[in-house]
C-alpha cells in the first residue's frame, strides 16, 4: 500500500506528498525531507516511519504539538482518512494502490498514441469517401396500383323514421304528411327471402313506420295503415336481441350455482380455521376463488387466514380491498379489522434502540486542478456521542456515497469509483464530550477523459453503530432515500385445472 499527504491548508493547499519507504521529516528547515513555511512549526517537527503496523509519525520533540484526527499524541501510526495537524497546517492521509500509479502511466502512453491514430481514422476516411460516392443501390420499380371494384350496397329507405345503424346512406326527404306513402327500394335479388316486418319507433308523426323487405325488384307504395297491417301480418324478430337475453339467462343461472358451492366450501374453510388446519383451509379457499373471484366472504376469509398465519401487511391490504365495496356493512366490518390489526402491529414494534452518535457537522472543500487530477473534493465530518453510554470502540462506521449527474440527460447517479468503496471504520476509544472526524475525498485522476458529460451533483452520509443507523444526511437534501411502501397484496393462487364437481 503506497501512502501520500494532501496539504489542505497554507500556500502548498493542494499538494500531494507520496510517503517514501524511507524515514522522512518534516518542518520548516531547509535539511526537511518536507519544508512547509510555518511560523508555528519546529525546524525538524516530525517524522515519518514505516513500521509493521502501517506508516507512523513521531515528534521530534518540537515545543508545538502534533495533532492527529484532533488528538494531541507524541507518536502515532497513520491511515487512510486521517486528519493530521503540524504548526497550522493541516495533513490529510489518503492510500492509493500501485494500480492508480501504472494507470497514470498508462494515460500518458495513450495521450502520447492518439493524434496517430486520429490521423490514420482520417486517412482511411479520405479514401473511402470516393467509393462511398461510385455505388448506388438498385430502386425497385414503383408498385402498379390494382382497383378491386366494390359491389353496391343494398339500400334500405324509411321515411320519416329515424336514422339507426341498420339504416345506410340516405335518400332525399319524403314528403311530411301523415297520408303520405312510404317506399321501400330494394335492389334485385336471386333469392326470394321470408318477408320481414321491421318496426321503427318515435317517427315524426307520432305512428309506426315499418318496413316489409321483399325479394321483388319493385318499387311499392301504400299508406301507413296497409303498414300496420302488414307489420301485424309478420311481427318484429331480432335474432340478435333473442340470444343476448338467452345469454344473460345463462350467465345468471350459473352466477347462482357458483356462489352457491362456494358458500358451501366456505363453511369447510371456517371450520378448518376454528380447527387450526391452516393448510386445509387455504386449499379450500383456492378452490372458492375458482368459482367466484371476486366473492366478499371468501375475501373475508382468506384476509382471516393470512391474520392467523401472522401476514398482518397481507391480511390489512385484504381488508382494504373489501373497505372499497358498497355494502355498507361490508365496509364497515373491513375498516374496524383494519383498525384492531393497525393496533396490533404498533404494539408488537421493538423499541426503537437508543442513538448513541449524531453528525455535528460536515464541511465540503474543493481543491485547484493539478497534473494529478482533475478535480479533488475533500468530506470532513464530525461526529459526537449523544448518550450517557459510549458507542463501542471499532463499531462505528460511517457511510459516504457520492453523486454525479448527466448534463445531457439530466439523471442522478451514485459514483462509487470517484469515493470510498467501503464503510470508513471509526477506531479509537470514545470519551464523553469528544469528537471525532471521518474524511472521505472525491477525485477524478488526470488519466480520465476530460469529455465526461456528468459532473459532481452532491453526496449522502450515514453512520451507524453495530449496523444500526444513527444520522444521515445529504446535499442536496432529495439524495436521502424516501421511505419504501408496503408492497401490494398478492393475488390468491388459482389450482392448475378446474375441481371436480361434489
Amino acid at each position: 500500500m503506497i501512502y501520500r499527504l494532501i496539504i489542505l491548508t497554507g500556500d502548498r493547499r493542494g499538494e500531494q506528498i507520496t510517503v517514501t519507504e524511507e524515514p522522512m521529516t518534516i518542518g520548516s528547515g531547509a535539511t526537511c525531507d518536507v519544508r512547509i513555511i510555518d511560523p508555528e512549526m519546529a525546524q525538524t517537527h516530525a517524522e515519518i516511519t514505516h513500521q509493521p503496523g502501517g506508516p507512523t509519525i513521531h515528534d521530534l520533540g518540537s515545543m508545538n504539538r502534533i495533532l492527529v484526527n484532533h488528538r494531541e499524541v507524541r507518536q502515532s501510526v497513520i491511515k487512510h482518512g486521517d486528519l493530521v495537524e503540524l504548526g497550522r497546517t493541516r495533513l490529510l492521509v489518503q492510500a492509493y494502490v500501485q494500480a492508480e500509479v501504472e494507470a497514470g502511466e498508462e494515460g500518458e502512453r495513450r495521450r502520447k498514441w492518439r493524434p496517430v491514430v486520429i490521423g490514420v481514422a482520417v486517412l482511411l476516411l479520405i479514401l473511402l469517401i470516393p467509393l462511398t460516392c461510385r455505388w448506388r443501390p438498385a430502386v425497385p420499380p414503383p408498385p402498379v396500383p390494382v382497383s378491386v371494384p366494390t359491389p353496391p350496397p343494398r339500400i334500405k329507405v324509411v321515411p320519416g323514421a329515424p336514422q339507426a345503424s341498420r339504416v345506410v346512406p340516405p335518400v332525399p326527404a319524403p314528403p311530411t304528411a301523415s297520408n303520405a306513402p312510404v317506399q321501400s327500394v330494394v335492389p334485385a335479388s336471386n333469392s326470394v327471402p321470408r318477408p320481414v316486418a321491421e318496426i321503427t319507433q318515435g317517427s315524426p308523426t307520432g305512428q309506426v313506420a315499418a318496413r316489409i323487405v321483399s325479394g321483388s325488384n319493385a318499387v311499392t307504395s301504400t299508406t301507413t295503415a296497409d303498414v300496420a297491417t302488414a307489420a301485424a301480418r309478420y311481427p318484429a324478430h331480432d335474432e340478435g336481441a333473442e340470444r343476448a337475453a338467452q345469454e344473460v339467462e345463462l350467465a345468471q343461472a350459473a352466477t347462482a350455482v357458483a356462489e352457491s358451492k362456494a358458500r358451501a366450501l366456505l363453511v369447510q374453510v371456517k371450520d378448518h380455521l376454528d380447527e387450526g388446519d391452516l393448510d386445509e383451509a387455504e386449499r379450500i379457499l383456492t378452490e372458492v376463488f375458482w368459482f367466484r373471484p371476486d366473492f366478499p366472504p371468501a375475501l373475508e376469509q382468506r384476509a382471516r387466514l393470512l391474520e392467523r398465519r401472522g401476514r398482518l401487511g397481507d391480511a390489512r391490504r385484504q381488508w382494504e380491498s373489501l373497505a372499497a365495496l358498497t355494502n355498507a356493512e361490508t365496509v364497515a366490518l373491513a375498516k374496524a379489522e383494519i383498525s384492531r390489526i393497525d393496533a396490533a402491529r404498533e404494539a408488537a414494534k421493538p423499541p426503537a434502540p437508543a442513538k448513541r452518535l449524531r453528525i455535528d457537522s460536515v464541511e465540503l472543500s474543493k481543491f485547484p486542478e493539478t497534473a494529478a487530477f482533475h478535480e479533488m473534493r475533500l468530506l470532513t465530518v464530525r461526529l459526537i456521542p449523544t448518550a450517557e453510554v459510549m458507542p463501542d470502540t471499532g463499531e462505528v462506521k460511517v457511510e459516504v456515497v457520492f453523486y454525479e449527474r448527466d448534463a445531457v440527460t439530466g439523471a442522478v447517479a451514485p459514483a462509487p469509483d470517484r469515493g470510498p468503496r467501503e464503510a470508513v471504520a471509526v477506531d479509537g476509544a470514545w470519551h464523553e464530550g469528544e469528537a471525532k472526524v471521518v474524511s472521505a475525498s472525491y477525485t477524478i485522476p488526470a488519466s480520465a477523459s476530460t469529455n465526461r458529460s456528468t459532473a459532481f451533483y452532491g453526496y449522502v452520509v450515514r453512520v451507524l453503530h453495530h449496523a444500526v443507523l444513527q444520522d444521515a444526511t445529504a446535499q442536496p437534501r432529495d439524495l436521502l432515500p424516501k421511505p419504501v411502501p408496503d408492497a401490494p397484496a398478492a393475488p390468491p393462487r388459482e389450482p392448475a385445472g378446474r375441481p371436480g364437481a361434489d
